[in-house]
């Protein structure tokens, strides 16, 4: 067993690495292939790492590495940064010297890798990583023979007796491959009307979010879905869906807000959950982040953990400034003054 640490691919690699993905029951989108080379084109990274572990010449694990900042410092973390839902690291299967041989070669680095999923925590921990405070929470439902059977009775009877009181006033298209890419007119009309346009977090003005998603649906379409919901003609709700084996990710939602009387965020998912079921698609993940709706439809979440290796002073900055972000976000507050005093100091510049 060796591990070898390339700086870019080659056709060579990049055929293992698809191998690897198709063979591999820990795949998902975000370690395939088309996410790296999609980051690697948005976002242009300085440097890039790439850890292989290999058995003879067969490949058995692959993490790349882009060259970021975290709070100034220098570091390396996972392509796309904040834009990856899921720790980046491909395996073969969950063989124990596979990875410790892999986060023996992280360490040599200094490295803030963000997502790692509870499979792969008890490593990291005993390997000597730090850990973080922030905590991300991902929500999972498998749709079996009734997606709503966590709901609360009364919840599930009123979604579904307004489903079926408006449903000839109401027009569902799911979009495909490259499909998607001719329809994301609707994402901008929705946004604009969003309730996420007001805080900012709508995804047409975060430009390279945007971008990454044309660039993906223009390179590597089989991997997209854009639902649509229309009530008489209008665009009310959009879901950008990421397609990975068994599973889509409901990564980026919103709806108009004139419409929010009708609980379109949970209407959608009704038509969504259905054309699922059609293409043979078992699985539903809402990505990072808790809210009512996702409690609402399911009772298993997943954490994901944030890991560091770096110096002392590094890693104590760090550590310091993570625990002051996690203690903002979850004091409401706390976070209203952030905002406050950031929007002042925005206007002030």
């Amino acid at each position: 067993m060796n591990v070898r640490i390339y700086k870019t691919t080659d056709e060579k690699l990049i055929k293992e690495w698809n191998e690897l993905w198709e063979k591999s029951s820990h795949a998902h989108f975000f370690n395939s292939y088309a996410w790296f080379a999609v980051c690697k084109e948005i976002f242009k990274p300085r440097n890039i790492r790439i850890a292989c572990v290999y058995n003879d010449n067969e490949l058995l694990a692959i993490y790349p590495l882009f060259e970021q900042k975290k709070y100034g410092v220098k570091t390396y973390g996972n392509p796309g940064g904040r834009f990856a839902d899921k720790f980046c690291l491909l395996v073969l299967d969950l063989d124990e010297n596979v990875i410790r041989e892999l986060l023996k070669i992280l360490k040599t680095f200094t490295v803030s890798i963000e997502e790692v999923s509870e499979l792969f925590y008890p490593w990291f921990t005993s390997s000597g990583f730090t850990k973080s405070p922030l905590v991300e929470e991902t929500s999972i439902l498998r749709l079996g023979d009734d997606p709503y059977r966590y709901m609360h009775k009364k919840k599930k009877r009123k979604m579904l007796n307004k489903y079926n009181r408006n449903f000839s006033n109401t027009k569902y298209i799911r979009f495909n491959g490259t499909d998607v890419k001719r329809n994301l007119k609707y994402v901008e009309q929705i946004d604009t009307k969003s309730r996420k346009k007001l805080s900012g977090k709508e995804v047409t003005s975060d430009g390279e979010q945007y971008e990454l998603f044309k660039n993906l649906a223009e390179k590597f379409p089989q991997y997209l879905t854009l639902d649509v919901l229309f009530v008489q003609e209008k665009p009310i709700a959009y879901e950008l869906g990421i397609l990975s084996k068994d599973k889509e990710i409901g990564y980026q939602t919103a709806f108009d807000e004139e419409f929010k009387y009708f609980e379109p965020g949970r209407i959608i998912l009704v038509y969504i959950w259905e054309s699922m079921r059609k293409e043979g698609i078992e699985i539903y993940d809402w990505a990072r982040g808790t809210n009512i709706l996702k409690q609402d439809f399911t009772e298993y979440f997943e954490k994901q953990y944030k890991f560091y290796a770096a110096n002392k002073l590094v890693l104590s900055f760090w550590y310091l400034l993570d625990y002051s972000k996690d203690l903002i976000l979850n004091n409401d507050s706390l976070y209203r003054a952030y905002l406050f005093f950031k929007n002042r100091l925005i206007n002030f510049l």
